[in-house]
Order: structure tokens, then C-alpha cells, then sequence
């Protein structure tokens, strides 16, 4: 992290089984400044190749969303989820909102 900037990500690769091939990955975007409070952006690029012939799929997504503390103990997150350049899922909907809320238990 530098200056409340992070940027990571991961690629995969593998042959799990004969005639199937996977490759893919992700970057994250973290961004947190003092300005901003208790509020957190974030966003992620991934991609999926699982080649299994008539099994293949192809999934690109992109979400951008926030993280927010509401007190030391709980915080909330909202994000938007797109997918890219697919089909849309089963939902019939090519863009989903995502919400959460965790309790975090300090011993």
C-alpha cells in the first residue's frame, strides 16, 4: 500500500485433467485516503478461461464497490458487479448489486 493505494492481483494457470486447460485471473484496486472517513473504494477486473470443450466457459467480470466501518466492530459492503462482453447470467441481468455486513468478534 502507498499513499492509500493498493494494487494487487494473481494469475493461474493448470491442466487439471487431459484435454482441459485453465487460465486467469484478477487485479484488485484498494483505495482508502484520510479524507474519505470510514469509507473504503474498490474495484476488480478478472477473467476465466476453463477450455473443456463443450463444457468451456469464458467469464469476464468487473465490480466496483465501497467498504464502510461503522464502528470498530461492524462494517458494510456495496457492490456492483458487471459482466463483460457474456451473456447475462441466469438472473437475465448482465449487472448484480452486492451487499454485506460483517461482525468481526475480537478476543
Amino acid at each position: 500500500m502507498r499513499g492509500g493505494v493498493q494494487l494487487r492481483g494473481e494469475w493461474l494457470f493448470g491442466r487439471p485433467f487431459d484435454h482441459v486447460s485453465t487460465a486467469g485471473g484478477y487485479f484488485d484496486l484498494t483505495v482508502h485516503r484520510r479524507a474519505m472517513g470510514p469509507v473504503t473504494a474498490v474495484g476488480r477486473i478478472e477473467r476465466l478461461d476453463y477450455a473443456a470443450g463443450p463444457f468451456s466457459s469464458y467469464p469476464r467480470r468487473a465490480t466496483i464497490g465501497a467498504n464502510v466501518r461503522f464502528t470498530r466492530f461492524l462494517s458494510g459492503e456495496l457492490n456492483a458487479i458487471h459482466e463483460l462482453g457474456a451473456p447475462a447470467s441466469f438472473t437475465g441481468r448482465r449487472t448484480q448489486l452486492d451487499a454485506g455486513l460483517t461482525c468481526t468478534v475480537r478476543f
